[in-house]
């Protein structure tokens, strides 16, 4: 056989085995791509829930603020003066 087709029959070899690599490392990117993809969906729904239990937080400290607190009157006493004698 001469030098030049075996040089030839190299490159092809080379080439051939090139693109199989390339294949797999394709398929092996696009699993990731997808892992990471359904991984940021995933993460983004327990975002959302931790911000719905931050609001059920405040709402509820809210809520004992409030019962806490002195029940403030209605009216002031500067409405209903107290009667002094004169």
């Amino acid at each position: 056989m001469g030098l030049k087709r075996e040089h030839k029959e190299n490159l092809v070899k080379l080439n051939r085995e090139k693109e199989v690599n390339m294949f797999k490392l394709r398929g092996e990117h696009a699993a990731i791509i997808q892992h990471q993809q359904a991984l940021i969906i995933e993460l983004n729904a327990e975002i959302e829930s931790l911000k719905q239990e931050i609001e059920r937080s405040k709402t509820i400290a809210d809520i004992q603020v409030r019962k806490s607190q002195p029940h403030k009157l209605a009216y002031s006493q500067s409405y209903f003066p107290l009667k002094t004698k004169s």
